[in-house]
C-alpha cells in the first residue's frame, strides 16, 4: 500500500503537469523522475526494504528495544543523506534538471 501511494501522487503529479502545461512539460518531468535514483533516492528505497525486513522480524520476535534501536539508527541515516543529498543537488539544480531533461525538448 505505501508503494502504491507514494507511486500515485508521482503518477498523478505527472499527468496534471501534462494536461496543464502540455506533453514537453509531462516528457521532462518523466525524464527527471526516471533520473531521481541516481542522486541518492536508491539509498531511501534500500533502507526502507531494510526497515520493513528487519523490522518485521524484530517486532514478531518481540525484540522490542532491538527495534527502536534501528529505528533510531535508520532515522539518523536517513537525516544524514538529507544533508548530503540536499549539499550535492541544490547547488546544482539548474544545471541538472537541463541535462536531465535536455532531450525531452
Amino acid at each position: 500500500l505505501l508503494d502504491v501511494s507514494a507511486q500515485l501522487s508521482v503518477t498523478s503529479g505527472i499527468y496534471i503537469a501534462g494536461s496543464m502545461f502540455g506533453m514537453g512539460a509531462m516528457y521532462q518531468i518523466s525524464a527527471l523522475q526516471a533520473a531521481f535514483p541516481q542522486y541518492g533516492l536508491q539509498w531511501i528505497w534500500g533502507l526502507t526494504y531494510f526497515v520493513r525486513i528487519q523490522g518485521t522480524q524484530l517486532v514478531s520476535a518481540r525484540k522490542y528495544q532491538w527495534f527502536q534501536g534501528m529505528f533510531r539508527y535508520c532515522v539518523g541515516y536517513a537525516f544524514l543523506l538529507l544533508i548530503i543529498a540536499a549539499a550535492t543537488i541544490v547547488p546544482f539544480k539548474q544545471v541538472l534538471s537541463l541535462n536531465q531533461a535536455r532531450q525531452a525538448c
